[in-house]
């Protein structure tokens, strides 16, 4: 877990210092614009994707859960189940639904929080909220802002709501990258450096959830959540660590596809390719260059 946990957050420090122009950790990655009015209902995608090139459409329907729904649901059914069929539009499709689960869910302020955490320890700030890299799990807490206004229940379940999001945003990303490996170009509606940080967080959160021990989780989270997958027994577990401050039940080790751990020596790009999988590391890959960190 320490040796996961390092490489990713290493990945994250390097690329702010590498990314030298459009560094998409020096100013927010989600920025809100006033004076915005959503329609009432959208009908098909297009609509959306069209109402989608409005600057302040995401923070108008982070304000309508209920219309934020219905734009997920029409952006999930309109994705082909093969990437390989998918066209630009497609893309774009799959670009919005991951900016839609993170934005309507706070989710972004968390990418925000990651912004300011790692410029400061770039910037030498060595204090209380700075990573460390001998405990790097114990840095997932400090990536989320606690509403101190809500009680610690509500904090839960915005929690939760955060971590479903990042789950269902690394899914999005992955169809895009996907899309990319099965010959499409890149979306030129994108910022690259903006999606392959939102994609590295995303993937690295949803490895956190697809890979715990559910054996290892509270057995009072477990009574509390009956009937749950194990992803969701995953997310409780987690939001309970990022709220609470409890141990983190134990994360499985990255595999190969056939089940073979990786090497002791394994570079930190294979850490990478394998932790997110092929779609999220051709996301990151657009926008940093993972080779360059092999001998890190």
């Amino acid at each position: 877990m320490k040796k996961i946990m390092q490489s990713l957050i290493s990945l994250l420090i390097i690329a702010v210092i590498a990314s030298c122009s459009g560094n998409p950790f020096m100013t927010n990655i989600f920025g809100g614009i006033d004076n915005y009015s959503l329609p009432d209902s959208f009908d098909n995608v297009d609509d959306i994707l069209d109402e989608a090139g409005d600057d302040g459409f995401l923070d108008a329907l982070a304000d309508n859960p209920e219309l934020a729904d219905d734009v997920i649901d029409i952006l999930e059914a309109s994705l082909p189940e093969d990437a390989a069929d998918a066209d630009s539009d497609d893309q774009e499709a799959a670009l919005l639904l991951a900016d839609v689960h993170l934005a309507t869910t706070e989710a972004d302020e968390t990418i925000n929080n990651v912004n300011d955490l790692l410029t400061g320890f770039i910037a030498g700030d060595e204090g209380e909220d700075s990573p460390d890299m001998d405990d790097p799990a114990s840095i997932i807490p400090d990536l989320f802002v606690l509403d101190e206004t809500l009680t610690p229940a509500e904090q839960q379940t915005a929690v939760e709501e955060q971590l479903a999001a990042f789950l269902a945003a690394a899914d999005a990303l992955e169809f895009y990258g996907d899309t990319i490996v099965a010959g499409q170009d890149p979306s030129s509606e994108v910022n690259p450096g903006e999606t392959a940080a939102t994609a590295m967080i995303s993937g690295m959160t949803a490895f956190i959830i697809q890979n715990m021990d559910t054996s290892s989780i509270d057995p009072d989270i477990v009574a509390a959540n009956p009937g749950a997958t194990d992803d969701e027994l995953a997310i409780a577990a987690l939001a309970d660590v990022i709220v609470n401050g409890s141990d983190m039940p134990d994360i499985g080790d990255p595999t190969y596809e056939n089940g073979d751990p990786l090497p002791d020596d394994a570079t930190t790009e294979e850490y990478i390719n394998v932790i997110l999988g092929d779609g999220l590391a051709e996301v990151v890959g657009q926008g940093f260059d993972l080779s360059s960190f092999e001998n890190m």
